[in-house]
Order: structure tokens, then C-alpha cells, then sequence
């Protein structure tokens, strides 16, 4: 499929940007106009509605992060050869032209890597009649001296309250995608604020499809929900952020076991399983963004700890009791279209990662849809797979020698492990480390019936 971004109206002049607009197969993509785009976005700042006037090179590559995200919704995965792979096409008007040409293929290397798919540009000269920004500006870091993400889970609290517990100043960048992890990321920034007063500000960006009946543009429906892409848009935003600030680097705080997000079993090869944080993508988008100009490196300071490690590291009664804020799970926003009753389903992997850290911290555990260590005998397939195969994984993890470790680190994609390997021992360790005190805790919790599916 492929998709154009609309800039305005085309002039004479713009001979190739006119012939695009009007070509049949092409999709418009406009989150440029305010009233009739088709595209909405926007951002917050603090909890309240926030005008950021971007500079022209940040709002093109705002832009194509924002289409790349829609465009990957709408463009189904059931077209491709093997039933994933997708061959997605942009043409853009850019204001330089000549820097993203240079940049283009790191920039297809990076977010094929992530979403697995194919992606092919055109860029094209923007036109020069193109809509006035807002004329208030807003300074986004006024002050600070650290962006963190912050997604609203435990890891990117933590980040975030280790930064600050270090006297830092720090802009938390979330993205609002669902009402879940968005109202988690302004509690838990207001207990970071209280705590740490005058030193954090938090800034949310929300990006949807436009529910506007009046639109200039149509879309086809939406067809996909892996939103594998998700990623690129957050950190764009954070390297935004911290460019207007000229702060370096992006914190993007993640475990190290989600980072490699190793494949537990054959549905989940290649970006089956998402590399949002996996140290291969974090280089790959750094290139990118290095060759368009943005100096911002993403560092991730957790790579060498499980979550496990994180969380019973934690002093601070404080965020101990932050913690059971935070939300993990994967299916957060079907739970909030059922009902408020539960904040996480308990079965996902990110849910199976969060209860065991805490369990083995000794923190509250509650909120969870199930209960995986005693319903497995009465779950659905579906809801069952992620537990017995993580379960799977961390037995073979737990006998496994360092080479066999080491193997299971690079699974997911290869990456730099420094100048002896020290980084692929480091994360072997860790994983280790991690599937004896989950092993524990599984013969210890599970009932005798989950146990003998479970093979223990």
C-alpha cells in the first residue's frame, strides 16, 4: 500500500507532489490540517492541553512517525507472502529534502528490523504554501537536563525515580494511547511530583486516526492492532523533546529479559514478538536519527537486569507503594473496555514478569484477571500458552550452559556485545539468574494439577 503525506494544497510548481495526490491506489495521510485532517494528535503537558509549534525538520519527522504508526493499522498483514510481511510505501514533501534521502536507508533498516515489513520513500521538495503554525510556542524543557520515557509501567518508573532520586530534572515523555496506561502515567507522575517537587514535568502526545465526520481525506478501516510500530513514534517524540532542549541521551528504561524478548516458542520468531526496546533496534533508530541530524543516543540503563532485579532492589517505601500503580499488561486496554475491575489479565508475559518480581519482593499482587499459578488446569488454550511456555523457556534456561545462553540472548536479533563479549556474559548471567528464581516460584505457587500439565 502507499501513502503520501498532505502538506497543503499543491502549487503549479509542484508537479510530482500534484500527480501523487491524485493517483487512485494512493492513501492520503494529513495530520497537518487542523479542522479536516484525518490524523489527530496533539500534546499535554503537566495534564493540560499544550500548543508546540515544531521546527520544520522535527515537524516532517514527527509527521512520518505519525503516518508510519497509522499506516501500519491499515495496511493488513493477512496481504503478505507469509502472512506478516507487509511492502509499505511513503512518499513525503519534506523541507530537506537531500538529508533524508542520505538517511533513507538506515531509516528502512531501523523500522524494518522493528515491524518486520518492507518500507520504500519518495521524498518530494514541501511546498512553500504550507499552513502557519501556532504562534504561541512552547518551551518543552524549560529547565530540565534528562527526557525518560514513560510508558507507565514498572520499569519506566523506576527509570524515572532513579534519575530524580540523583538530583536530576527530569521531562517524562508517554505516549496516550488507552485510558489505562494514560491515567497511570499522570498518577504515577503526580506521586513523582509530590515526592520530587519542582524537578519533573510530564509530557503526554495522543495520535489517532481523526474521529471528525468532516475529513478532507478518507481512510480505509483499521485491519491491524500488533502495532508494532508504537515504538518508533515514542522515542521520535522523546528525540523531539530532547532536541528542543539539546539533551542527551533519551532514557528509555526497560528490563533486560522484554528488551531481548527472547522467542519463547515458534509463533513467536522475529518480530513476531516485539523489539521495541531490543538493543539492535535502539542502535539501528540512533543511526537514523544521527543521520537526520538528531544527536540524541537512547540509552536503556536496566539491559543487564531482569525485572526481578529491579524491583527487589527497591528501597524507597515510596515507590514500593508507586509500584502497584503502574500498569504491565498487554491487554490493558480490552480490561478497561470490560469493566474497572481488574488492571491486568495475569496471563500475558509482561503480566507473568510483573507478578513475579513482585511476589518475590514481597509487594502486593492484586488486580490480576487470573490467577495462572492455580487456574492453568481451567484456562483456555489461548490464555495458557504464554505461561507454559515461558515455563518451558526458563527450565531450559535454568540447566543451560553460557553458550547456550548466550545463543538464546542473540535470538531475537544480533547486536554488538562489546569489545570481548562482555555484554552477551553480562545478559546470559542475568537470564540465568532470572529462570532459577521464576522455576522457584512456579514449583512453589503452582497446584498439583498445573504442575503435572506443567511437567514438574
Amino acid at each position: 500500500m502507499r501513502f503520501v503525506r498532505y502538506t497543503g494544497r499543491p502549487r503549479a510548481a509542484d508537479a510530482a507532489y500534484k500527480a501523487i495526490l491524485r493517483a487512485q491506489s494512493v492513501v492520503v495521510l494529513d495530520p497537518w490540517s487542523a479542522a479536516d485532517g484525518n490524523i489527530a494528535w496533539g500534546f499535554k503537558l503537566n495534564g493540560k492541553a499544550a500548543t508546540v509549534a515544531l521546527r520544520a525538520h522535527e515537524r516532517d519527522l514527527f509527521d512520518l512517525a505519525a503516518m508510519v504508526y497509522v499506516a501500519d493499522e491499515l495496511v493488513p498483514r493477512s496481504g503478505g507472502v507469509d502472512l506478516w510481511t507487509r511492502e509499505i510505501e511513503f512518499a513525503l514533501p519534506v523541507a530537506q529534502r537531500a538529508l533524508w534521502e542520505a538517511a533513507e536507508p538506515a531509516l528502512a533498516q531501523c523500522l524494518g528490523f522493528l515491524s518486520g515489513d518492507v518500507y520504500r520513500f519518495e521524498w518530494l521538495d514541501r511546498p512553500k504554501t504550507v499552513p502557519k503554525a501556532a504562534s504561541h510556542r512552547l518551551r518543552l524543557c524549560p529547565g530540565h537536563d534528562a527526557v525518560c520515557l514513560f510508558s507507565g509501567g514498572v520499569d519506566s518508573l523506576l527509570g524515572a525515580a532513579a534519575l530524580l532520586a540523583e538530583g536530576r530534572r527530569v521531562l517524562l515523555v508517554g505516549h496516550h494511547a488507552d485510558r489505562i496506561t494514560s491515567s497511570a502515567q499522570r498518577d504515577l507522575f503526580a506521586m513523582l511530583r509530590q515526592k520530587y517537587p519542582g524537578q519533573v514535568s510530564l509530557l503526554q502526545v495522543y495520535l489517532e486516526q481523526s474521529r471528525k465526520r468532516r475529513r478532507r481525506h478518507g481512510l480505509p478501516d483499521k485491519v491491524e492492532i500488533s502495532h508494532r510500530t508504537r515504538s518508533f513514534l515514542f522515542l521520535v517524540a522523546g528525540s523531539i523533546a530532547a532536541s528542543s532542549a539539546g539533551i542527551e541521551p533519551v532514557y528509555i528504561p526497560e528490563n533486560g529479559l522484554i528488551a531481548l524478548n527472547s522467542p519463547l516458542g515458534p509463533s513467536r520468531r522475529g518480530t513476531l514478538s516485539t523489539r521495541t526496546t531490543h538493543p539492535r533496534y535502539l542502535d539501528l533508530f540512533t543511526a537514523a536519527m544521527t543521520g537526520l541530524g538528531f544527536a540524541q543516543h537512547v540509552a536503556n540503563p536496566y539491559v543487564h537486569q531482569s525485572k526481578t532485579d529491579m524491583v527487589q532492589a527497591i528501597a524507597d517505601p515510596d515507590i514500593r507503594i508507586a509500584l502497584e500503580r503502574s500498569v504491565s499488561c498487554a491487554h490493558a486496554g480490552n480490561l478497561w473496555r470490560e469493566g474497572p475491575a481488574f488492571t491486568h489479565c495475569g496471563y500475558c508475559v509482561p503480566c507473568l514478569y510483573r507478578r513475579a518480581a513482585f511476589l518475590s519482593a514481597g509487594l502486593n499482587e492484586s488486580g490480576y484477571q487470573h490467577d495462572v499459578f492455580t487456574e492453568l488446569p481451567h484456562l483456555t488454550p489461548d490464555k495458557a500458552r504464554d505461561f507454559r511456555l515461558l515455563v518451558r523457556f526458563a527450565r531450559a534456561a535454568e540447566h543451560a550452559s553460557e553458550i547456550d545462553l548466550i545463543a538464546a540472548v542473540l535470538r531475537h536479533g544480533g547486536f554488538s556485545g562489546g569489545p570481548n563479549g562482555e555484554d552477551y556474559t553480562a545478559r546470559a548471567v542475568m537470564l540465568k539468574r532470572w529462570a532459577g528464581s521464576f522455576m522457584d516460584l512456579t514449583r512453589l505457587r503452582t497446584s498439583p494439577s498445573a504442575r503435572r500439565i506443567l511437567g514438574l
